[in-house]
């Protein structure tokens, strides 16, 4: 019995990602005491700094500061809590200052670590609709056709360079 408890548990732990949410919050005791056995470690993903633009391309979701609150709530409590860097959208969120402001209000929230992840996995359908979504809230962009004409292999690297020419300003 014990050993479909664990696999139980195991499962439900393998399905979680990082999240958007706030109500990681609510769990903190349990975190805690979990952290005191094994390792825990809490990830939040953040795209943007600036909630203005949070709210137009994740609009289901907390706005950023409310995410670098609850970041800073977790880290507060002693646990092992970071961001996850993703996705980095070309033309939106891979600026300098975008990521340059991630990562000095990480440190000031008490992040351990920024994860960065780039691309974005699209299954069946979801290229169409995520691209005419994109359309939609930036109009004048012409994201598809920037997109496509875009040296995305040069992303990363642009980012770690931004990151990594910065790392005497901010320290995590």
């Amino acid at each position: 019995k014990d050993t479909c408890k664990h696999s139980g548990c195991l499962l439900l732990l393998s399905r979680q990602d990082s999240t958007k949410g706030l109500l990681i919050e609510r769990d903190i005791d349990l975190l805690t005491s979990i952290s005191m056995k094994n390792p825990a470690i809490c990830e939040l993903t953040i795209t943007t700094y600036q909630d203005q633009l949070s709210k137009k391309i994740e609009p289901h979701a907390p706005v950023s500061s409310k995410r670098f609150k609850t970041l800073s709530t977790l880290s507060n409590a002693g646990l092992f809590a970071g961001i996850v860097l993703m996705p980095v959208l070309p033309f939106i969120g891979d600026n300098e200052n975008n990521i340059l402001e991630i990562v000095k209000r990480a440190a000031d929230s008490g992040a351990k670590f920024i994860y960065p992840y780039f691309g974005v996995t699209l299954r069946h359908n979801q290229r169409e609709y995520y691209y005419n979504k994109l359309d939609s809230i930036f109009p004048d962009m012409n994201y598809l056709i920037k997109y496509k004409k875009s040296i995305l292999k040069d992303m990363p690297a642009l980012v770690r360079k931004i990151i990594f020419q910065k790392k005497n300003v901010i320290q995590l």
